[in-house]
C-alpha cells in the first residue's frame, strides 16, 4: 500500500515539472467581433501583456477557406493556410515564410477523429507533431509525436460575461516549429467550436 502511494506520488510530481515547464514566448490571441470586409473571422495576436499588437489573423471562406497570417508591424503576409475544415471534410495544407532563407515552407494538418473529441497531427518540415486535448478541458497541447517533447500549448480564457471577447493564452517552449504552426491549430479548432464547447 505504501508503496502504490508513493508511487503514486513520485507520477503525480514527475507529470506536475513537465508541466511546469517556463515558455519562451507568450501571446494573446483576441477574437475581433466585427471582421474586415470579405473576412469572415479575424483574430489579433498580442504579447502577453496585450500591449503590442504582433500578428492579425483573417479567414475567409469560399470553396477552398484560407486563413492568412499577417505581420501587424509590416503588413506581409508571413503564413498562409487553404483547405476544407468544416463539418466531416478535413483537408488542409499551409506554407510559411522563412526570412532568413528567403522561401517559403509547405506543411499539412490531419484530423485524428475520436469518439468524443479530436485531435490533429502536423507534418511540417519533416517534423511531425500531435496534439493532446481531452473533451473535458479547453487546454490543448502540442508535441513531437516520437518522442513527446512538449513545445507549445494554448487554453481558452474564462469568459465572465457573454458580450466579452473569446482570448486564448498562447504559450511557446520551443524555437524548432514556427510560432504561424500553432496560431493555424488555434483558428482551426476555434472554428471547429473549441469556445462553444
Amino acid at each position: 500500500m505504501l508503496r502504490t502511494l508513493a508511487t503514486l506520488l513520485l507520477f503525480t510530481v514527475f507529470i506536475k515539472c513537465i508541466e511546469s515547464k517556463e515558455p519562451i514566448r507568450s501571446y494573446v490571441a483576441v477574437e475581433n467581433k466585427t471582421p474586415t470586409k470579405g473576412f469572415i473571422h479575424e483574430m489579433t495576436v498580442c504579447d502577453s501583456q496585450e500591449k503590442k499588437v504582433l500578428y492579425r489573423i483573417k479567414t475567409s471562406r469560399s470553396d477552398i477557406d484560407t486563413i492568412v497570417l499577417i505581420d501587424h508591424q509590416t503588413k506581409n503576409i508571413v503564413a498562409n493556410l487553404e483547405g476544407i475544415w468544416g463539418d466531416g471534410t478535413f483537408n488542409v495544407t499551409f506554407s510559411i515564410y522563412d526570412s532568413k532563407l528567403n522561401k517559403w515552407t509547405d506543411g499539412t494538418i490531419k484530423r485524428i477523429a475520436h469518439i468524443v473529441d479530436d485531435d490533429y497531427a502536423i507534418q511540417y518540415n519533416n517534423h511531425h507533431l500531435n496534439t493532446d486535448r481531452k473533451w473535458y478541458s479547453k487546454k490543448v497541447k502540442i508535441y513531437y509525436t516520437t518522442n513527446k517533447e512538449y513545445l507549445a500549448r494554448f487554453r481558452i480564457r474564462t469568459r465572465w460575461f457573454n458580450w466579452s471577447p473569446i482570448k486564448y493564452d498562447i504559450q511557446v517552449y520551443s524555437n524548432k516549429i514556427p510560432d504561424a504552426v500553432y496560431l493555424f491549430l488555434l483558428t482551426i479548432m476555434e472554428h471547429r467550436g473549441l469556445s462553444n464547447e
